[in-house]
């Protein structure tokens, strides 16, 4: 599907994973790739509009259906095993609970990102991220 955040991002010129340097750095070819995510998002939003029920996997994706098929989405998350994960010390609260040997081992906070590998995830952004803010 093409979001409205594609959509803008191609409109302003940005080169990103969606919109390489010849698209960005011309507004002919700019203009054509918008109409054609529009037409594309206007396609995928009427057949859509015929569905009796629609569920979606987050909330990000049940406004984004929400809004392009004009329907009010249910969300369904996906089945997965998180008791392992609601385990894990990863507030300091949660620190503070353990015992001093637990704290000694685990001294330092854990970031934990889940998600699909997609160049929109951007996930060497994150790791960057979470490597500055570490120095």
């Amino acid at each position: 599907t093409v979001s409205s955040d594609m959509i803008e991002r191609v409109r302003e010129g940005r080169v990103m994973y969606n919109n390489s340097g010849r698209f960005a750095a011309s507004k002919y070819l700019t203009g054509l790739k918008v109409l054609y995510y529009r037409a594309f998002s206007a396609a995928y939003g009427w057949c859509g509009k015929s569905c009796s029920c629609v569920m979606v996997n987050s909330s990000w994706t049940k406004a984004h259906i929400d809004t392009l098929w004009g329907v009010n989405s249910k969300v369904v998350y996906p089945p997965c095993n998180v008791e392992d994960l609601t385990k894990l010390p990863l507030t300091r609260q949660r620190l503070d609970k353990l015992g001093n040997a637990a704290k000694k081992e685990n001294a330092c906070l854990r970031v934990i990102s889940v998600g699909q590998f997609r160049p929109e995830k951007a996930h060497l952004e994150q790791v960057a991220a979470w490597a500055a803010l570490k120095k």
